[in-house]
């Protein structure tokens, strides 16, 4: 057994078996030899079954009450993210759920507090934190390879190919903030530390029939000086990008979200050098599902506590409020 594995597979189930789940999850916990796929839900019982669980259900609660399954794996669109996490925990089950964990604040709190009451693992799915270049990219800053950071740059678009996507519902937790303005916005606090005195919103671009922002331009101000800016969107060319830059350098990850059909890389820039870092090509989505695996088994620890996307959920609250 290799060290620090679980001795017997933990056993997940998905439910929600649109794209993420059938494209990345699924194929995910297929490779990771901590993992294995017990079970699938879907209303379409037809896409449960194609993602080749052990078992397959059409009513999630059913999977949620399978005593086989151990940790359920939530991959529905933003409206079901609450009542099916406490649907889960009540359940006895450990979640994970895909990014944004709530809506709001508020539906972070209570999924925060109905985990800590059923004594159960609760981790936001935010696959890109996973990759190595993030952490690699904080540790560079606190080692002073670039200075004191003084800004945080940031950029996701890319254009939605049709209109009748779930993430163009309002009621559903639509738009293009909670859809890719997140990525931006958690890699911002989570470089930088804290949340921002101030929250700016330069440009506002929403869909008068649904009424969800299809375009934003963020800024952000901490007390200590340090800014950031961002831009994120459905209605431009597909683009992702971080820069972070500092008293005396720079360090540039040029595919930070989407980290698995390029080879990402980081850029450091400073005084003495320019180099290009290889952060190997791992899968974000292997690399969060085996973490769960080892966390369920108390093998290592949570890598990110709900305090940071509780920061997250408030600071994009906020930015949502100033759009307007």
């Amino acid at each position: 057994m290799i060290a620090g594995m679980p001795a017997d597979p933990v056993r997940f189930g998905i439910v929600g078996c649109g794209r993420i789940a059938s494209g990345s999850i699924a194929p995910a916990i297929r490779a990771v030899p901590e993992a294995v796929l017990a079970a699938a839900s879907s209303r379409d019982l037809r896409r449960a079954e194609a993602l080749q669980p052990r078992r397959a259900y059409a009513d999630p609660r059913a999977l949620c009450d399978d005593p086989d399954v151990e940790v359920v794996y939530v991959a529905s669109h933003n409206g079901e993210h609450r009542a099916l996490t406490l649907a889960a925990l009540a359940a006895g089950k450990h979640v994970m759920c895909e990014k944004p964990l709530g809506r709001n604040p508020a539906e972070v709190v209570e999924m925060t507090r109905a985990a800590a009451g059923a004594g159960r693992e609760l981790v936001e799915a935010f696959m890109y934190r996973f990759h190595p270049q993030i952490a690699l990219a904080k540790q560079l800053v606190a080692e002073g390879a670039i200075g004191a950071l003084r800004r945080v740059d940031s950029h996701f678009t890319f254009e939605m190919a049709g209109g009748d996507d779930v993430r163009l519902v309002k009621e559903w937790g639509g738009g293009a903030l909670l859809d890719v303005g997140c990525y931006c916005t958690d890699f911002t606090l989570g470089q930088i530390g804290g949340e921002p005195a101030r929250v700016i919103v330069d440009a506002a671009r929403f869909d008068p029939a649904r009424d969800v922002d299809l375009h934003l331009k963020v800024r952000l101000e901490w007390e200590e000086g340090v800014e950031a800016a961002f831009e994120c969107g459905f209605d431009a060319p597909f683009a992702q990008r971080a820069v972070l830059k500092g008293a005396s350098g720079s360090i540039t990850l040029e595919h930070p979200w989407v980290s698995w059909q390029e080879r990402p890389r980081i850029l450091l820039e400073n005084a003495s050098s320019r180099q290009a870092l290889d952060v190997g090509f791992p899968s974000p989505f292997e690399l969060e599902i085996a973490h769960m695996a080892r966390l369920v088994r108390g093998l290592e620890p949570a890598r990110h506590p709900l305090s940071e996307t509780l920061a997250t959920a408030r600071t994009m609250d906020r930015i949502a409020a100033a759009a307007l």
